[in-house]
């Protein structure tokens, strides 16, 4: 007997036949790391009825007056965003360090691929540009970028 896929299972066994890729044997039940452009963005089941995507976008100075620049840039982004993306910009906390983060809420619909890969496109876009802001900003240094460390992959060309 077949065993029943979840919604979450569902959903990234049809992003994977979507973007081309061959689906894993076991589909997970766990959350999925994608590397596009060098982003990590992890894919994960948030309840029955959402997937939330994740990814870091820089860790914070401690610098009060970069914080505060940072977080100002954040807030005016993510107004800018309200129309227009499925992508926002979060403060979040990881071993003792504060991260700036793009999520997206995805939710399981019939054929909602397409939906997924545009949540997918939006949190890439938003992390490429608060990083590059911040940089040109002179708010950030290499060192504050988080990511794989890995060469350069393209899912969605």
């Amino acid at each position: 007997m077949a065993r029943k896929l979840t919604a979450f299972q569902h959903a990234v066994g049809e992003f994977w036949t979507q973007a081309g890729l061959r689906p894993e044997p076991s589909f997970p039940l766990h959350p999925v790391r994608l590397i596009v452009d060098n982003m990590c963005i992890k894919l994960s089941d948030k309840d029955d009825t959402d997937m939330l995507l994740e990814a870091e976008i820089l860790q914070l100075s401690r610098d009060r007056k970069e914080r505060n620049a940072l977080l100002g840039a954040a807030l005016k982004t993510n107004l800018g965003l309200l129309l227009d993306s499925r992508a926002t910009i979060h403060l979040s906390r990881s071993d003792d360090r504060d991260l700036l983060t793009a999520r997206a809420i995805h939710p399981y619909t019939v054929n909602a691929t397409g939906k997924l890969i545009r949540a997918i496109e939006d949190i890439a876009a938003l992390v490429d540009d608060v990083r590059r802001s911040a940089a040109a900003a002179g708010l950030s240094r290499p060192e504050a970028i988080v990511g794989p460390g890995q060469p350069r992959t393209v899912i969605f060309p």
